[in-house]
């Protein structure tokens, strides 16, 4: 960070509005020289730098009171009406705490005494600048400015005064600003605090009487509270059982319809089954026909067998007949009675009672008996029996009859087993379908009673709901939406609690009503105190976190003071020796005791100096600063930093007993080890060298322009020697209308000029 450009209109003899810029020149360094005769104005850039960085006290300013740094007019001027100072520095490094590259700061005063401050051409407060400044490291006292005479004061200044230098030196400023702004809200905290205790006590008796009034109403209240959580349970256990009955009752009927309807589908299907079931009748009417032509081929085969036995028993008759007459071989009537036999026999196995409805079977087993009775009378045996032929060929061809029946018989046996087996299972299907049928229509008709009987239980709960809710509508009103939808968490019997409910209205309708203006006023006070007690308790709290936020600043700043000073310390005895080509000297931190001042300030931990910026924002034009850097504390232990020099060849006790040409070498020596430290972005020394002769004025120069690394010098002065460290001069007049004028010159290029 270094300072670009300087712009100022209107203040002290600037009334027109002038420019200094101040550019890098040298491996970016940059030593500016500001000269000119006395009383041109020259040491007003110094006081305008400060004035523009928030300075406020008009002592350091060369003036009695604020308006004294307008331009007041000459014979040929008039005044001006406002006095401004813009400061422009590059903000690349990002040292300001700010997210630009270039940071414009400006001040301008009105006659009527108002000040306004601006950041980037932006309105803002003062305390806003010097807490960014503070973090940049620099401001508008201490090291960053030395006006003209105060090189000096710091030699002639008390220890604790002197130590403002290394706080600012130590970088602990921006600390010591948030420090002061916790003991200002600590300060307005604490007084904050006391009203509100003043109020408290104030707003306590009443509150006492309107509690007192109000607690005679506590058993109303508390006899309507458990009336509403009685009811909530009463109605709301109800209610919510009715509708829980309501919502079951709907799903069983929803349940029971949609089994209804698929019973009504299933039943259409075991109808439309059924009625495709009648419609096969012709499978009966062929079966019929079958059978018909199976009895039929049965009467022809039992009348072909009638016929054989009449034509085998002609033939058993002839040959009786014959062996009456005619002995028969014993052996032939034998033999063929054993054949007949067996064929008999064998007719008579194949005969089967269900198709033979003319009961042959008994005729056969009769001329069976008959023949063996023949069979066993025959004993004596004759010669062969002649049979007629046309009986052979006659049973011949019923033999051959009954063989073509006994196939068609097979044939129509196995069509007819065919139909019956199909015939069983249409009916088995038949008769299923028809049970199915009646089973569903059944089950239909249960279902149709029990959703009449579950529709009117519907109506009833329907009927309870609807005068419930009208109840409710009586005695809850409002609170009844509230009940339907948040169900008590406790489910108990209603009946249990209804006798009480009735027992609290009747109570509350006895009590009366209640004053609405007595608890609105109590419910006011109370809320206003209960508020003021919450604001008492968070102020106390702040009060107590602002102190603690104030010690840790306290340690933080001792800490990093610590470390600084003995760098410093260090420095300042280096520079001392170049200076004065030997000797030493060296700063101590003393311990010193203060009487009690009044002021806001609280106790400062090891005792630096806080200044009340935004105090002094706030009164505008304070007269001096210093009553901001008071104390208030009983005697205490303070610190200060005093300075010990002994010169070669010298043993002084005190820095005061010097000459003034020392004193101004001591206090340079003690700047350039503070810049040196922790260089300031821009440092201003107006005629610091004053004092200095010829030779240490070149020691003076040659140590600025090893510091010129660091920071970058504006220096105000009359020296030559510190003249031709510049890198850019500018030359300050003043004309006859008592306004200064600027004139610029660039070393390097009036040298070029020379060369030339």
């Amino acid at each position: 960070m270094f300072l670009q450009k300087l712009e100022i209109q209107g203040f002290k003899s600037f009334a027109n509005k002038t420019f200094l810029e101040f550019p890098k020149i040298k491996n970016g360094q940059s030593i500016t020289a500001v000269v000119g005769p006395n009383g041109s104005g020259k040491s007003c850039i110094a006081d305008s730098i400060r004035w523009v960085l928030g300075e406020q006290s008009t002592k350091l300013l060369r003036a009695k009171k604020n308006v004294d740094v307008i331009f007041s007019g000459s014979e040929k001027k008039s005044r001006s009406g406002f006095a401004e100072v813009m400061l422009y520095l590059d903000n690349t490094d990002r040292r300001a705490d700010i997210d630009y590259t270039e940071l414009a700061i400006g001040r301008r005063l009105y006659q009527s005494g108002e000040n306004e401050y601006f950041l980037n051409k932006s309105k803002t407060r003062l305390q806003d600048i010097l807490m960014l400044l503070a973090q940049a490291n620099f401001g508008q006292r201490t090291y960053s400015v030395i006006g003209q005479g105060m090189v000096d004061a710091v030699l002639m200044q008390s220890p604790r005064e002197r130590k403002e230098f290394f706080d600012e030196a130590a970088g602990v400023r921006q600390f010591q600003l948030k420090r002061q702004a916790s003991i200002n809200k600590l300060n307005l905290t604490e007084e904050n605090l006391k009203q509100v205790e003043v109020l408290l006590n104030e707003i306590r008796p009443r509150l006492r009487t309107l509690s007192r009034h109000v607690s005679k109403l506590e058993q109303f209240d508390e006899m309507k509270g458990r009336l509403h959580s009685l009811e909530h349970a009463y109605y709301g256990n109800l209610w919510h059982k009715l509708q829980n009955s309501y919502a079951g009752e709907k799903r069983i009927i929803d349940s029971e319809n949609k089994k209804l309807t698929a019973l009504n589908a299933e039943i259409a299907e075991l109808q439309k089954k059924f009625e495709q079931t009648e419609k096969k009748e012709t499978a009966s009417e062929e079966l019929m026909s079958l059978q018909n032509k199976y009895a039929a081929l049965i009467n022809k085969k039992n009348d072909l067998r009638e016929k054989e036995f009449v034509n085998k028993e002609k033939i058993t008759t002839l040959r009786l007949q014959q062996s009456a007459k005619k002995e028969i071989p014993q052996a032939t009537i034998i033999l063929e009675l054993d054949q007949i036999n067996k064929e008999y026999q064998k007719i008579i196995n194949n005969i089967n009672e269900k198709t033979n409805p003319l009961n042959l079977k008994t005729r056969l087993e009769e001329v069976l008996n008959n023949l063996d009775g023949l069979s066993k009378k025959i004993k004596n045996p004759a010669g062969a029996i002649k049979i007629p032929e046309e009986l052979t060929v006659a049973i011949e061809a019923i033999a051959r009859d009954m063989q073509k029946a006994d196939a068609e018989i097979k044939n129509i046996q196995q069509q007819i087993d065919v139909l019956r087996s199909k015939q069983k299972t249409e009916t088995a299907e038949f008769f299923d379908i028809q049970h199915k049928w009646r089973e569903r229509v059944e089950t239909k008709n249960s279902l149709e009673r029990n959703l009449s009987n579950l529709r009117i239980e519907l109506a009833k709960i329907e009927t309870k709901k609807e005068a419930l809710e009208q109840e409710m509508e009586t005695h809850l009103k409002e609170r009844k939406e509230m009940v339907l939808k948040n169900p008590p968490q406790e489910q108990i019997d209603p009946s249990s609690i209804e006798n009480e409910m009735q027992n609290l209205r009747y109570q509350l309708e006895l009590v009366g009503s209640i004053d609405p203006e007595t608890v609105k006023e109590y419910k006011e006070t109370k809320e206003r105190f209960d508020f003021l007690d919450s604001q008492s308790n968070d102020l106390a709290q702040t009060s107590k976190s602002l102190k603690e936020i104030i010690k840790q600043l306290d340690e933080q700043m001792q800490t990093q003071f610590d470390a600084a000073f003995h760098k410093i310390n260090a420095e300042f005895g280096k520079y001392f020796s170049m200076l004065f080509g030997g000797g030493k000297a060296r700063l101590e931190i003393v311990e010193m005791e203060t009487q009690k001042h009044e002021s806001t300030i609280l106790r400062q931990g090891y005792g630096w100096q806080a200044k009340a910026s935004s105090s002094a924002e706030a009164t505008g034009d304070r007269q001096e600063q210093e009553n901001e850097d008071n104390l208030s504390k009983d005697t205490e232990e303070q610190t200060g930093v005093e300075i010990f020099a002994n010169p070669p060849g010298k043993k002084v006790k005190s820095v005061g007993m010097l000459s003034g040409g020392e004193r101004a070498l001591i206090s340079i020596a003690l700047i350039c080890a503070i810049v040196s430290n922790n260089p300031s972005p821009f440092v201003v020394l107006d005629e610091v060298d004053a004092a200095l002769d010829e030779s240490n004025s070149v020691r003076f120069s040659e140590i600025i322009r090893q510091l010129a690394g660091k920071t970058q010098f504006i220096l105000i002065t009359h020296n030559r020697a510190t003249m031709g460290i510049a890198d850019l001069l500018y030359g300050i007049t003043m004309g006859d209308d008592g306004v200064s004028q600027l004139l610029s010159l660039k070393l390097e290029e009036a040298e070029g000029l020379v060369n030339r």
